[in-house]
Order: structure tokens, then C-alpha cells, then sequence
């Protein structure tokens, strides 16, 4: 078990998990309950409950490594804190603003494709993680240089490492027992420390700073309290936006493309829509209902490819979730890709289907059936800007080129703390 875990967290959801809502079982040797939910009613229990259902000690000990104690991995009143300090930054009138900055980036990473010649093979995945890498380093640091490329490494580095359980883990070995994991991720989390650093301090010495998103966590302040972000705060959601932002909807993007290419039906359909909407001028803030479909073209990709297919939840006491009794210590196990492609609650669920999230379809959903970006006080606080992102990046390629697969290429998914393709995205590049 623990050999197919290493390769894919996903080998542990018994079958059973995609017919039946809530499934009991034990976790091997330890002889700990384990509850699998797909349930949407069970979900918006346990997910706007964390006083009663907080995240395991297990996922926090893995992210903390590196991300310190931000809005990801942090817990009681200081992640309220930080949440309340930073979510009107992601306010969506006030990430219209940063529209020019993502499509500065997006239209770039055009432009490199643009230099390719017709019918080039190239790693699509690898395109969108440098994309979303430079969105992000626009949007938040408009005049701070960032390495993307050493930035890349340093979260894919961390990502494949810790993303990998071991027998450690597995049996909760102390954090304090030096482990092969912890040197090899060393370098990383260096360069995280020194990057943040410097560019908090290059801020500092701005004397008119522009108004971007470091610019706005810099300034928050809890409504609550009037507090700010301390210097390690900022640095901990700086890296936290970095891991989240960036890896996540580069994945997104990639099993978008990838989708397209199996259904050039629904890639016409996107095609002749963008032609419509928004032809060939630049994209801006008002374009965004222009590219609706484009959106919904993200957001299907994410129900069969959820870029984090599973978290988990720890009962802090004995409680009744959904008419089942879950002791005190159990371990709930949430799979959006599962619960996604489960049979009681889609029709046709491995099917590529944009017109699910078409808005009326999207309204008559339970909230609770779709969890890209989690929900409850815990969803992601990126959610829109990903969404914004995401569609942004799609309409602007697909209106200029087509992406096939490579000849005899087919992708495999890699499913350790996100769900990339392994060894990338192999496509190649048709003009339209």
C-alpha cells in the first residue's frame, strides 16, 4: 500500500468510495477508524465546522516545513486573524485592477509559443507553471524582480518532496528525527526565506509603492483587532500564495488543454465563441462575461482533474455526521476528485462537459459537490483571482492556437499534494 501511496495518494480510496456516499473502514495496522466522504450534505458539516472537524496534524506537519504558519496551514484564532486581515485584498473589484497585470503575463507567454514553428512539440505543463508564476509575480510584486525560474524549482522542489509519503509520515515519526526529506528540501525553503526577504525590503524602500497585492497585505489590518501582519505572516502567505496560486492553477490550465485536445468539438465551440466575444484586441476587465465559456472550460477540467485531489479532516470529539457515528480521533477523508466523478451525484461523471457550470447549472448545484478550492471558512481566499486567471490564460490561447497531443503520448496523473501530469504535458502547437 504504502508503495502505491508514493506514487498516488489516490490508491487509497477503495472503489466502493464512488458508489456509496459514506464508506467506514480502518486505517491498515493502526487500526484507527477512517470515514470516506463524498456526501454534500456531510461535507458542509464537517467544512463549516473546524472547531469539530480542524485539519490533521499529519497535512500540517508536511506543509509547515515550508509554508510557516499561514492561511494554509495555519489554525484557531491566528488563521482568523489572518483572514480577516487579508481577504479584502481579494475582494473582486479590487482584482479587476490587477486585469492588466495578468494579461501582460498571459499575453507573453503567447508570444513565446507564437516564436515556435507550426506543429512544434512542446511540455505544456511546463509552460503553465512559468505563466501563472509570472501572473502571480506581476500581480503581487508590479516592481520587484523574482526569479521565475529559480522560484519554479523551489516549489516544484518542495512540492515533489513532501508531497511523498514515507513510512514517517505513515507512522508519525517525530518532527524533530532527522529525515532524508528534510535535507533534501533544505535549499528550497532557503531560497524561499531569502527571496521573501528581500523583496519585503525592497518594498520598505519604495517611496511610492504600487498598489498590488504585497502592497495590500503590507497594509491589511483585522477589522477585529486593527492588528497587521507581522514580517513572519507576511513571508509565510507570500510562500503560501506562491505553493497555492501558482502550482495549482498551472495544473488546472494543463488538464484544460489536454481535455480540448480530446474534444476538438468543444474546442471549436470556445474558438468561434472568443472570435465573437473578443476577437483579437487585448484582453481587459471587461471582457470577462465575453469569456465566460472559457471559464467553464477551467472549471470542468478542475471537477475531473481537481488540482488538489484530497485533504483530510481530523473529529475533535465524538460527533454524528450524517446519521453516522464518528468517534473522537477518527479520520475524514475528502476526495474532490472523487466526489466529482461520483455516480449518486453526476450524470455521465467522467465526461468533459463545460455546460455543467454554464451559470443556471452552476446555481442549482449543492455547494457542497464541488470542491476545487475547498468551501466553508476555509476555501481558498484565491478563488477568484484563480478563476479570473484561468479563463484569461485559456481564451488568449485558444483563440490563437490549437494544442494536439504528441503522437503516442498519454498523460498519467501524479497524485501526491497536487495532481500534475507526470512528466509533464506533451502537446504540439497548431496555428489557428
Amino acid at each position: 500500500m504504502l508503495h502505491h501511496i508514493r506514487r498516488d495518494q489516490l490508491y487509497i480510496w477503495p472503489a466502493r468510495t464512488y458508489r456509496e456516499l459514506i464508506f467506514r473502514t480502518e486505517v491498515p495496522l493502526k487500526k484507527e477508524p477512517i470515514f470516506f466522504v463524498s456526501d454534500p450534505d456531510a461535507l458542509k458539516y464537517i467544512l463549516t465546522r473546524n472547531d469539530r472537524f480542524p485539519k490533521s496534524d499529519y497535512q500540517n506537519r508536511l506543509l509547515k516545513k515550508g509554508l510557516g504558519d499561514g492561511l494554509l496551514t495555519a489554525d484557531g484564532p491566528k488563521w482568523r486573524g489572518q483572514r480577516r486581515a487579508i481577504q479584502p485584498a481579494f475582494k473582486v473589484a479590487l482584482l479587476k485592477s490587477l486585469v492588466p497585470a495578468m494579461a501582460a503575463a498571459i499575453e507573453a507567454a503567447v508570444d513565446k509559443l507564437d516564436a515556435l514553428p507550426d506543429g512544434a512539440e512542446f511540455d505544456m505543463h511546463q509552460e503553465t507553471m512559468l505563466l501563472t508564476l509570472d501572473v502571480l509575480r506581476r500581480a503581487m510584486f508590479e516592481r520587484v524582480a523574482v526569479d521565475n525560474a529559480k522560484m519554479g524549482w523551489a516549489v516544484s522542489e518542495y512540492l515533489a518532496t513532501f508531497g511523498q509519503v514515507d513510512l514517517g509520515d505513515y507512522f508519525s515519526v517525530p518532527d524533530w528525527l532527522p529525515r532524508a526529506k528534510h535535507f533534501r528540501v533544505r535549499e528550497a525553503s532557503k531560497y524561499f526565506d531569502d527571496a521573501v526577504a528581500s523583496i519585503l525590503a525592497k518594498r520598505r524602500a519604495d517611496k511610492s509603492p504600487p498598489r498590488d497585492l504585497l502592497q495590500l497585505m503590507m497594509e491589511a489590518r483585522d477589522e477585529a483587532t486593527g492588528k497587521g501582519l507581522t514580517d513572519q505572516e507576511i513571508r509565510d502567505n507570500l510562500i503560501t500564495f506562491f505553493l497555492a496560486g501558482h502550482e495549482t492553477t498551472a495544473i488546472g490550465l494543463s488538464w484544460a488543454f489536454y481535455l480540448l485536445a480530446l474534444h476538438p468539438d468543444i474546442d471549436a465551440r470556445l474558438y468561434n465563441g472568443l472570435r465573437a466575444g473578443v476577437g483579437d484586441r487585448p484582453l481587459s476587465a471587461d471582457d470577462l462575461d465575453s469569456i465566460r465559456y472559457a471559464q467553464q472550460v477551467f472549471e470542468e477540467a478542475m471537477r475531473l482533474y481537481p488540482p488538489v485531489p484530497m485533504f483530510n479532516r481530523v473529529a475533535a470529539e465524538d460527533d454524528d455526521v450524517a446519521g453516522h457515528a464518528v468517534p473522537k480521533g477518527a479520520h475524514i477523508f475528502i476526495s474532490p476528485y472523487v466526489l466529482h466523478r461520483h455516480r449518486q451525484l453526476w450524470e455521465r461523471p467522467n465526461d468533459f462537459d463545460p455546460d455543467r457550470f454554464a451559470p443556471d447549472a452552476a446555481a442549482s448545484r449543492h455547494r457542497f459537490q464541488y470542491l476545487p478550492f475547498n468551501a466553508g471558512p476555509r476555501a481558498c481566499v484565491g478563488l477568484n483571482f484563480a478563476l479570473m486567471e484561468g479563463a484569461m490564460a485559456i481564451a488568449a490561447l485558444a483563440r490563437r492556437f490549437r494544442f494536439d497531443l504528441a503522437t503516442g503520448f498519454t498523460p498519467e496523473m501524479e497524485a501526491r499534494v497536487t495532481l500534475r501530469p507526470k512528466g509533464g504535458m506533451r502537446m504540439v502547437l497548431r496555428r489557428r
